[in-house]
C-alpha cells in the first residue's frame, strides 16, 4: 500500500536514521560529561573530606585533657616565676615569645602574675623584653593594681621605675592603684604584705590619699587601720565628715 511518499520513503528513512544517530551521539557525550562532572565532584567532595579531616585531627582536643588545659610551656613559666627564676622565665620566653601575652587564667599575663607574686626581678625581665606595663587582667586591673592589692612593694616599686601610672582608674571600678591597695590590705589575707609601707610611697611619689572609686566610695573605709591611719595622716577623710560622703553606700563586692 501506497504511503503517498513514493520513492521519498526510503530516503526519508535514511535521513531519520542520520538524525537519530546524531542525537544519539550528543546524548551519548551529554552522559559522559555529566559522569565526567560527577566523577570530579565526588573528587572534590573526597579532598575536601580528607582536608577537613586532616585539619580537625591536627586540631582536636584531648578528650582526656582538663577542660581548662594550657600549654606544658605556659605551665613552666609560671612555676617559673613563683619559685623567682628569671633565667628560666626567659629562657621560656625566648623559645615561646606568645608567653609575653598569654593569659594565665583569672592571674592576667606574666607580668601580673609576677607583681602579685612580688617577684621584682622577674618584673624587670619581663619589661626588659617587652612585656606590657598597662595590660588588663582580671577586672582589668593593670600590674601595678594587683601589685597593690596584695602588698608588693619591691614589685610595685619597679613598676613604678618603669612608668607605671600610679592614678590608673581604668579598671572595672573607676579605683586607683592606692585605693586597691586599701581594699586589699583589709581583705586579701595577706599577711606578708607590705602594705602600709606601699602606700606611704605611692603617696609620696604623688597618688592621692583621698581616692575614690567610680560610685564616690573613698579608699579609708575600705583599709586596714594601719593603711587608714596612713590616709588620714595624708589628708583623707572618713564619709562620715560631711563634705565628703560617698555619692552612694560602698559595696562589699565593690573595689
Amino acid at each position: 500500500m501506497q504511503t503517498g511518499r513514493g520513492t521519498d520513503t526510503p530516503q526519508y528513512n535514511a535521513k531519520f536514521v542520520v538524525l537519530n544517530s546524531t542525537a544519539l551521539g550528543m546524548i551519548t557525550r551529554l552522559n559522559m560529561t555529566i559522569s565526567t562532572v560527577k566523577g570530579l565532584t565526588i573528587i572534590i567532595l573526597f579532598a575536601a573530606t580528607m582536608l577537613a579531616g586532616g585539619f580537625w585531627y591536627l586540631n582536636r582536643v584531648d578528650p582526656t585533657a582538663p577542660a581548662n588545659a594550657v600549654p606544658k610551656y605556659a605551665i613552666d613559666c609560671f612555676n617559673a616565676i613563683e619559685s623567682n627564676n628569671p633565667a628560666a622565665v626567659g629562657k621560656l620566653i625566648d623559645d615561646h615569645p606568645d608567653l609575653l601575652k598569654f593569659e594565665f587564667g583569672p592571674e592576667g599575663s606574666a607580668l601580673h602574675v609576677a607583681a602579685r607574686l612580688d617577684r621584682r626581678e622577674v618584673v624587670k625581665m619581663l619589661m626588659d623584653r617587652g612585656a606590657t606595663i598597662g595590660a588588663r587582667g582580671q577586672w582589668a586591673g593593670t600590674p601595678l593594681h594587683w601589685a597593690c592589692w596584695w602588698g608588693s612593694k619591691s614589685a610595685a616599686e619597679e613598676l613604678l621605675a618603669r612608668g607605671a601610672a600610679i592614678e590608673d582608674k581604668g579598671d572595672a571600678f573607676g579605683s586607683s592603684p592606692l585605693l586597691w591597695l586599701a581594699h586589699g590590705s583589709a581583705n586579701s589575707g595577706n599577711a606578708a604584705g607590705q602594705y602600709k609601707e606601699l602606700a606611704e610611697m605611692l603617696i609620696e611619689r604623688g597618688a592621692a590619699a583621698d581616692t575614690r572609686n567610680r560610685e564616690g566610695v573613698p579608699a579609708i573605709i575600705m583599709a586596714a587601720p594601719d593603711v587608714a591611719k596612713v590616709l588620714k595622716d595624708h589628708g583623707a577623710k572618713a564619709p562620715e565628715d560631711p563634705d565628703n560622703a560617698p555619692a552612694t553606700q560602698p559595696k562589699s563586692t565593690v573595689i
